[in-house]
């Protein structure tokens, strides 16, 4: 903050304000804010198993191997 006062004092004056959970990284929540991360992992298994949907369950698991670490079997 001393180098920022040195640059900018209007920018350290306007910081100053402001909480530091707004800006400080450090006080940054590690928690995600929405489930958009769960959302696109459902998207992307349902596009791994998109063409063997329609089968019974058990050709399914034999057509589409889909692994947990997200990589296609090849």
């Amino acid at each position: 903050m001393e180098k920022m006062k040195v640059l900018n004092k209007d920018a350290y004056a306007w910081l100053e304000k402001m909480p530091p959970n707004t800006w400080v990284r450090a006080f940054f929540s590690e928690y995600p804010k929405c489930d958009i991360l769960l959302n696109n992992t459902c998207e992307v298994f349902n596009n791994y198993i998109l063409e063997a949907r329609e089968l019974p369950i058990l050709t399914m698991i034999q057509k589409d191997q889909v692994p947990t670490n997200g990589q296609a079997l090849q």
